[in-house]
């Protein structure tokens, strides 16, 4: 565990043992998004599950959640590690680790994929912003996933009704429903600074789905206009949960850039 700004203790599951690697997961999930790649980066890296605030084995936000303390719980983390620190970011776990970068000094590569900034138009349309603050407002937290995975992500009925098969897994999801409100809003009031930006200097690559769609397009402009030496990378026929239908790829491509080698015991 460490503590944020705010005092909000930011916890993580450890697998393996390396160099570290902190991984910070997107919307409605928490650090075991990562499930099916976990082991096979364990054999190269020191893995940081990081649990996003208000999940997992992380606390409960102390003060107003805004994005910025989300990006002092990534700072806060980093910080933490005495040793040069790796660190991947998905979604819109992307966007809050974009904001914590500049502050960083011992981060040797940050590797974001499909980042999501929320900077208006932020992906969402305003009908399933809306849709999700009326569900969450009433407390149906099961339609406030069912408008995520469905309307928002197009990943099916199918697929949302499969997520109650394990009640464990629906409990942690049902429960972690209650940050998408503030998350598909988080326009409203988070403003990047784009002079900021300018100043990250650590090697940044971006990986996109070529098939994710057009929002994840309009944050891969706004980055690649504000970071001057990102590296853009869209991989062709990969979709934005690239870490849990293809984990092989997924981990050669963070391994490519991290340029890790497999440990001798594995």
């Amino acid at each position: 565990m460490v503590s944020s700004v705010d005092g909000t203790e930011i916890g993580s599951r450890l697998l393996g043992n390396g160099p570290p690697l902190i991984m910070v997961h997107g919307t409605g999930v928490d650090g075991r998004s990562f499930r099916n790649v976990e082991n096979l980066l364990a054999r190269h890296f020191t893995v940081y599950l990081m649990d996003r605030r208000d999940r997992g084995v992380s606390g409960r936000t102390r003060a107003e959640w805004r994005l910025k303390l989300e990006a002092e719980d990534i700072a806060a983390l980093v910080r933490s590690i005495d040793e040069p620190v790796r660190l991947f970011a998905h979604s819109f776990g992307a966007g809050c680790a974009l904001e914590a970068v500049p502050g960083l000094d011992n981060l040797v590569g940050f590797l974001m994929y499909d980042a999501l900034i929320p900077v208006w138009p932020f992906g969402p349309t305003p009908e399933i912003v809306g849709a999700i603050i009326a569900a969450g407002n009433a407390g149906d937290w099961e339609e406030v996933v069912r408008i995520q995975y469905v309307d928002w992500t197009k990943r099916g009925t199918e697929a949302f009704k499969d997520q109650k098969k394990d009640s464990d897994r629906w409990a942690r999801r049902i429960a972690i429903a209650r940050t998408l409100p503030r998350e598909f809003q988080a326009h409203r009031h988070y403003h990047m600074e784009p002079s900021r930006m300018a100043e990250i200097a650590v090697p940044t690559r971006l990986l996109s789905g070529e098939t994710t769609g057009r929002y994840v397009n309009k944050s891969t402009d706004l980055i690649l206009d504000v970071i001057p030496d990102v590296e853009h990378i869209e991989l062709k026929g990969a979709g934005h949960f690239l870490f849990d239908k293809d984990p092989e790829r997924f981990v050669g491509e963070v391994l490519e850039f991290f340029g890790a080698e497999e440990k001798a015991d594995h």
